[in-house]
């Protein structure tokens, strides 16, 4: 019996990847430095966090290493208030509010990202959707400590829990963590129904693939 359900947060219950391509761009004018090119190669390379991703592209747009550091931070923090603003004007994917006040009531919800916990937090708070959760767990730690987390925190075993995600490493954090699965497809994943687990291609059927297909 499933009682815990975990959401990935980037492409599940936002389309944040689009928004964050959307935030490094417009961090850097036409004008600048830095082309476009260059970002959409960077974030095609470095998935880690944004500290790294900006280092990363000051050092492909030529500047020294020895005055990259002094920028780090700053253009950090402009991304991220940038995600936040992109995040507030174009909210949740379609569904989700209701459909998360709905599952709350019979399941305890959490998130588990790759995003830094303290952004992730805030950002959850601001789409108003954060009082839903019991938790939301980010970077440093990975996906599957995560996890593992949670049911430490539930005290329940790890075939009472359902992932959902969007990414091969979302599948193996819950295989490695020995949970359920189900799916998100889009482009990047071309996920079919010949997966091994579930897909959930409308937010608002997770109750029901928890009934009829866990």
């Amino acid at each position: 019996m499933i009682r815990i359900v975990v959401f990935d947060f980037d492409g599940v219950l936002v389309d944040s990847e689009r928004i964050k391509r959307e935030a490094w761009c417009d961090l850097f004018p036409a004008s600048s430095m830095v082309s476009k090119e260059l970002v959409a190669d960077v974030l095609s390379r470095i998935k880690i966090t944004r500290y790294d991703i900006v280092r990363e592209i000051f050092l492909k747009a030529g500047m020294p290493p020895e005055e990259i550091q002094k920028y780090v931070d700053e253009y950090a923090k402009k991304y991220q208030m940038r995600v936040e603003e992109l995040l507030a004007s174009q909210g949740l994917i379609s569904g989700v509010h209701d459909t998360l006040s709905a599952l709350s009531q019979k399941f305890g919800l959490y998130v588990n990202s790759i995003t830094p916990e303290e952004p992730l937090i805030l950002t959850l708070a601001r789409l108003e959707i954060y009082n839903f959760f019991r938790g939301a767990y980010g970077y440093p730690r990975t996906k599957e400590e995560n996890l593992k987390k949670i049911f430490s925190r539930e005290g329940i075993q790890a075939e009472e829990a359902v992932f959902i995600g969007d990414r091969n490493s979302d599948v193996e954090a819950a295989e490695e963590a020995g949970c359920f699965f189900i799916g998100v497809p889009n482009d990047e994943n071309g996920w079919s129904d010949k997966e091994p687990f579930p897909l959930l291609r409308d937010f608002n059927m997770i109750e029901e693939i928890i009934r009829t297909k866990l």
